[in-house]
């Protein structure tokens, strides 16, 4: 049983690293072309806009104008790579 949740664990991985890079037009605006975090369509390329914000502008990195609108706008792409892979498999 073990074995088995294992290779799906990797199979699923797999699946992951093949999701392309979210695009985010406005993102260039607040971040330095080395600053810049690797987002990618994935929980952790949420989490590493999220900490590089966090890391610019402090706790309140939210109420920055522009930022919310880039957070929404990566959910948005994300939700529809996602719904792109699904449909392909």
């Amino acid at each position: 049983m073990r074995s088995r949740n294992k290779n799906s664990t990797f199979e699923r991985l797999q699946r992951i690293s093949i999701l392309p890079r979210v695009e985010l037009s406005t993102l260039q605006s607040h971040f330095k072309p080395q600053e810049m975090p690797l987002v990618d369509a994935t929980p952790l390329g949420r989490h590493r806009l999220i900490q590089a914000f966090r890391g610019k502008y402090g706790v309140s990195f939210r109420n920055v104008p522009g930022v919310a609108n880039i957070l929404k706008e990566y959910d948005t792409q994300v939700k529809a790579i996602k719904k792109l892979y699904k449909s392909t498999e």
